[in-house]
């Protein structure tokens, strides 16, 4: 399934449109990470599904969710 399909399965006709400076994240981080993952991140950005999944991103606020943290 790709990052569009599960989008389109879970109800979204569009990405949010979530943006990364990926260079500096992963410079930061010391590691490159998935584009499958880079992908996810734009079309849903921070959250989870029904409290199930939490996926962490880079560039929020709340330590529980920040990529980094």
């Amino acid at each position: 399934m790709t990052i569009e399909e599960l989008a389109s399965a879970a109800g979204m006709t569009s990405a949010r449109q979530y943006l990364v400076d990926w260079d500096r994240v992963e410079t930061e981080i010391g590691t490159r990470l998935p584009a499958d993952y880079k992908e996810y991140v734009y079309w849903f950005g921070p959250g989870g599904f029904d409290e199930y999944l939490v996926v962490c991103v880079p560039g929020v606020e709340n330590s529980n969710t920040e990529l980094a943290a």
